[in-house]
Formats: structure tokens, sequence, C-alpha cells
């Protein structure tokens, strides 16, 4: 009786233990993700030549990256190119299960309204994966930041029938105009 009551009590340490590490991860992960981007970014656009736009096109706007909440962390999405205003949002949170960024991708060109996602790091840059169906054709998309300076970022959207037909559809120059949040 007493080894199995020592052993439960070892069980239920191990268990605690291992609960507070994978906690302590996403806590890392999300303070990771906001170290990179929480603030305000001017924007600067290009998108690549296209069937709507053959000539491509540049324009500029702004993302504001935030925490509301203090455990996910929002990015709001504003340009206006020759189409009009482009807004969008996402939202992005660390799944301890499946050990990866999970996220929420909504936009008025999504034909569905909102996307899921998922992304890692891969040394210094972020990428991120998902799909979206516009003008009822379903596509892949891969998006990868790298950060040049701590007040910079470049930002390409990869775009293709499926995930091993990605071609280049735009890139994005950020500059942070405001500070990251305090830590």
């Amino acid at each position: 009786m007493r080894l199995r009551i020592t052993f439960a009590v070892v069980f239920v340490a191990v268990l605690a233990q291992s609960a507070a590490t994978q906690h302590s991860q996403r806590d890392v992960q999300i303070k990771k993700l906001a170290q990179a981007l929480v603030g305000t970014w001017n924007i600067s656009e290009t998108d690549e030549p296209s069937p709507s736009a053959p000539k491509g096109e540049t324009y500029s706007g702004t993302e504001v990256w935030s925490e509301p909440g203090g455990g996910p962390i929002m990015e709001q999405f504003h340009a206006k190119s020759s189409a009009g205003d482009q807004d969008e949002t996402a939202i992005f949170w660390w799944d301890l299960k499946s050990q990866k960024y999970l996220g929420m991708w909504c936009a008025p060109i999504n034909d569905e309204g909102c996307n899921g996602f998922e992304g890692l790091w891969d040394g210094e840059r972020l990428v991120l994966d998902g799909s979206w169906v516009f003008q009822g054709k379903r596509s892949a998309w891969r998006e990868v930041f790298t950060f040049p300076t701590p007040v910079s970022f470049v930002q390409t959207l990869y775009i293709g029938d499926t995930a091993a037909e990605l071609k280049l559809a735009s890139t994005i120059h950020g500059t942070r105009v405001t500070p990251k949040n305090k830590p």
C-alpha cells in the first residue's frame, strides 16, 4: 500500500513538472513572437504581376501587432491599393499539443471569411503555412518573415495551387514606428 501511495505522489509530481515545462515553453514562444512583431509598422507592399494586375503594384499601409489579453498575438493589416482598401486580421497562439503556432487569418478577399494556419521558427525566420479560397478556388499559401534589424522585417507571400507549386505573390517591407511591448 505504501509503495502505491509513494508511486502516486511521484507520478503527480512528474505530471505537474511536465505541465509547468509545457506552459513555460508556451510563454517562451509567445514572448519570442511578441519581441519580433508587437508594435506599429509602416509597410510598403509590392505585388508581383498577376492576371488582375499585369504590371504588379506597389502601395503602402500599416501593420499593428498587439497582445490583446496577454496570450495570443494579433495582427491588424491595412493598406490601400488600386483595388481599394485592404483590411485583414490574424491571431496567433502557441499550441502545446502540436508544438506549433496556430492561427486564424480573416479578410474580405477570403471566400470563407477566415482560415486556419500554422507556423514555426526556422532559425531566425518565421514560416507560416495555410490555405484559403478566393473566387471559388482553394490555394495554398506560405508567408516567411525575416528580420534584418530589430526595427525592420521582410514578409514574403507565396501562393500556389498546392504547397509544392508556391510562387512569389508579394513582398512587404516593414519599419517599426512604435516600440514593442516591454517584457
